[in-house]
């Protein structure tokens, strides 16, 4: 696994939220420092925890699935993978380790005889995984200079190419061509995999999108990338690899050049406890028959009753339990990981049928910009019957197997020479024990009181479980022959009917015949009809080719999208027929994609794709701020907002009408997005907004960006405080006073605070006592106090004496004179009093 390190670049980062609701300081009117839009410079990755990995293998298939451990924003981030065979790959779900130690050590629902509070956490239920793939076959060595591309697809975040290489140097040569970043220093253990004839999976995040085309008539090509500043950010996700081999093995020799620990837990599922060679045995913490995985999967959670038994809980008490019990959201992503891979074992395929249709569904939310927990969780809705009904099946099959728990910082001499090979082990039992080493806590396990029920101690509410799981399965199940019922009555009276007869293979092979005959034609796109490029729709083949095509035959194509798009019966095709219909430039698709997003006929994962659609089209910032409220009713596209937005305005420096850019950036969703490229219009037209804007929040928003700004914000905050004796009004008229939250050097806090105090006392001889209250707010600021060294006066409403008094005290006689000076007043009694006092 390798980082390509992001070195002198900047990533833009909210550091304090502000919506257009934040409050200044709790003070008499909104002013005051703003938190600020922060920039992060240098390199922002850096490798978090332990590099979590789960390992099956069971009669030659096997599976593994990491997330690495690195996050950071980010615009490129890479692995290299070797694998004895060709893999599918998937997405798998960022929480999937602590669903795997929750099924290993679940949690505990507590139960108070006394006062019947019940105090437990809760893991939110995410979305599932996707997976493809095919084995490697058995071809001629390459030549030493040779690459060959096995196969390339996009999973989620990542561009993801498959490759077989003659060398090293030919290996090295192919990623450098093709954008990839090849781990430098490991030639030596990359040409040991190449003479073992392993293949390669190299992985980089995906940062172009759609979203920064603007599809019209007649357009030969786009630029899809992301402009300067658009980052990626979060942990990297995810994935998953499985694959056919005649032993248990774990490629990570290529892990050992990564700079840092080496903290590794490894939790193995196959038929016999193990142990890795060469690691120390007692880094084997946990071994769990594949009967208690099976009942921590299935069961009810342990219940913990503390001060008393079960039975002294009352009624109240054990109804509720029957839910707080409910392991899904704690290990439900661990029981679909292992049930799926149990299900593809019994096939003997690398794929199951639900992994492919997730694959889809990322494929098309990937062309729309969307990315992120809300668009997985509409993808599980989709994929939840078909999943449940495979997992509830395969699962049994875990009874055969067991788990083991490998954790400890592994030796990187051990991990450079050979992949993790695997031998018979089994852990004494005084240390396989939750108190001992809990999964969940990578540690012993904390004490604690009262008396664990399972199974029997609370049968009662385990029973309602149960009673519950049959009874929605029976409706499942009824659901299923009211809609398949009549036609399935048809086929087997016609079979039984047949089957009487002698020749009752002669009616089994013409239906087979028949049946087959319904397939979808892939013609060439070109010269498909468009009637054909519908059908295809439904192809993963052929979908995107499909896609293409229909996009560049332009109005033609409109009506018979939405005609695919109202009687589809499969979501994936009705996805991509609204990709098909963003990338048409005809205006009238605008309406359209209104109309199905706005339309509760169609499933929130449609309405979602719909709303992506329309914002991927918006060519203009206020095309962009007429849908942005779509994210209130879709949360899921507050990405693609932000990715259409840093697309339209670029790296910001020819930024013309900045108020309009601001006024754009209070939508929540917008704000990060758009922080690179407000902070480069500078600090000097971000400084005028803040003072001068009309729009109150376009001020607040503004202030909140200077820090970041291109230039010198301090001395941009200098100049437009700067005080002249023949003003007629503040430089912030009209409204509030913002000073934003700079790293202040004494003599720039100096400078603005002898600025407001020339002010202060301007608008005391004015007589403008609300401009007064808003100066008062900003002298109050810490950064501003405690970078220029004056204390604050004591008291509510702060007069002009006691603020000059205060400077004096921290600057000296002189610097008040000089400010009385200026506005001709240092004779006055009032004033010379001041002067007095300072002596």
């Amino acid at each position: 696994m390798h980082m390509k390190r992001w070195s002198n670049r900047i990533a833009a980062v909210v550091a304090i939220g502000l919506t257009s609701g934040v409050a200044a300081p709790a003070l008499a009117d909104p002013c005051g420092m703003v938190p600020p839009i922060t920039m992060i410079e240098g390199d922002p990755i850096v490798r978090v925890g332990a590099q979590k990995t789960y390992v099956a293998y069971y009669k030659g298939i096997e599976t593994v699935v990491l997330r690495p451990g690195f996050e950071g924003k980010v615009d490129e981030f890479g692995m290299l993978i070797p694998f004895p065979s060709v893999p599918a790959i998937r997405k798998v779900d960022d929480n999937i380790f602590p669903h795997i130690a929750a099924a290993i050590d679940p949690p505990e629902v507590l139960a108070y005889v006394q006062n019947a509070v019940r105090r437990r956490g809760r893991v939110p239920m995410r979305a599932p995984m996707a997976a493809t793939g095919g084995a490697a076959g058995a071809e001629a060595p390459l030549r030493y200079d040779e690459v060959r591309v096995v196969k390339q697809e996009a999973v989620g975040m990542y561009e993801v190419a498959v490759l077989e290489a003659g060398s090293a140097a030919a290996l090295n040569k192919w990623m450098d061509q093709h954008q990839f970043r090849y781990p430098e220093g490991m030639d030596d253990v990359v040409n040991d995999y190449v003479a073992d004839r392993w293949v390669f999976v190299a992985v980089k995040t995906k940062v172009g999108q759609k979203a920064g085309v603007n599809p019209r008539p007649g357009m030969k090509a786009a630029n899809a990338k992301l402009p300067a500043g658009a980052t990626f950010s979060g942990h990297v996700q995810a994935m998953g690899f499985r694959f056919r081999s005649d032993e248990l093995v774990v490629p990570m020799r290529l892990s050992a050049f990564n700079k840092g620990k080496l903290h590794n837990v490894v939790y193995v599922l196959t038929d016999d406890p193990v142990a890795i060679r060469r690691i120390p045995k007692r880094f084997v913490r946990r071994q769990l028959s594949g009967a208690e995985l099976y009942r921590n999967l299935t069961g009810p959670l342990p219940l913990r009753v503390i001060g008393g038994t079960y039975r002294q809980l009352t009624p109240w008490q054990k109804q509720n339990l029957v839910k707080q019990r409910d392991p899904e959201p704690h290990n439900g992503l661990a029981k679909d990981l292992i049930a799926s891979d149990l299900l593809a074992i019994t096939s003997g395929t690398l794929s199951n049928p639900f992994e492919e249709q997730e694959k889809e569904l990322l494929a098309i939310g990937e062309r729309l910009g969307l990315r992120g927990a809300e668009i997985d969780a509409l993808h599980a809705q989709v994929l939840a019957k078909a999943k449940e009904r495979a997992v509830r099946k395969a699962l049994r099959r875990v009874k055969a197997l067991t788990m083991t728990v490998i954790d400890g910082e592994f030796d990187r001499d051990v991990l450079a020479r050979d992949n993790l090979r695997f031998a018979t082990y089994r852990v004494p039992a005084r240390r396989n024990k939750p108190e001992a080493y809990d999964a969940r806590h990578m540690g012993p396990r904390p004490r604690r009181g009262g008396r664990v029920y399972r199974g029997k101690g609370a049968s009662i509410e385990r029973q309602e479980l149960l009673e519950r799981q049959r009874l929605d399965r029976r409706h499942r199940i009824d659901d299923w022959f009211r809609r398949l019922g009549f036609g399935m009555v048809v086929v087997f009276a016609g079979i039984a009917f047949a089957c009487r007869r002698r020749g009752a293979v002669r009616w089994l092979v013409p239906l087979a015949l028949i049946a087959g005959a319904g397939g979808i034609a892939a013609a060439t796109p070109g010269r498909a009809t468009t009637a054909q490029l519908i059908e295809q729709l439904s192809d993963r083949d052929h979908a995107e080719a499909a896609v293409a095509e229909l996009a560049r035959r332009g109005a033609d194509a409109i009506d018979p999208l939405l005609d695919a798009i109202a009687d589809a019966d499969e979501e994936t095709a009705v996805g991509w027929a609204i990709v098909a219909l963003s990338e048409i430039g005809d205006p009238r698709v605008d309406a359209e994609l209104d109309k199905i997003h706005a339309s509760s006929a169609y499933s929130m994962l449609v309405r979602t794709w719909a709303a992506a659609a329309r914002i991927a089209r918006a060519d203009t910032l206020d095309a962009l701020a007429a849908v942005a409220p779509l994210a209130q009713t879709f949360p899921a596209v507050q990405r693609p907002l932000g990715l259409r937005a840093a697309a339209l305005v670029g790296d910001g420096r020819r930024v013309r009408d900045l108020d309009k850019l601001l006024a754009l950036a209070q939508t929540p969703a917008l704000r990060q997005a758009l922080a690179p490229a407000v902070s480069a219009v500078g600090a000097p037209r971000l400084v005028r907004a803040m003072l001068r804007a009309r729009d109150m929040r376009t001020r607040q928003l503004a202030a909140a960006y200077v820090p970041a700004a291109r230039g010198n914000p301090a001395a941009a905050v200098r100049r437009a405080l700067r005080f002249s004796p023949r003003a007629r009004d503040v430089p912030w008229r009209g409204g509030p006073l913002y000073v934003p939250a700079l790293q202040w050097s004494k003599d720039d806090a100096a400078a603005v605070v002898e600025a407001l105090l020339r002010w202060h006392l301007w608008a005391d001889l004015h007589g403008r006592p609300d401009e007064q209250t808003k100066i008062d707010n900003a002298l109050r600021v810490w950064p501003l106090r405690s970078a220029a060294g004056y204390g604050q006066p004591r008291g509510g409403k702060v007069s002009t004496e006691q603020w000059l008094l205060a400077w004096g005290r921290a600057a000296g006689r002189d610097r008040v004179r000089a400010i009385l000076a200026e506005q001709g007043v240092a004779r006055q009694p009032r004033w010379r009093r001041v002067l007095t006092v300072l002596r």
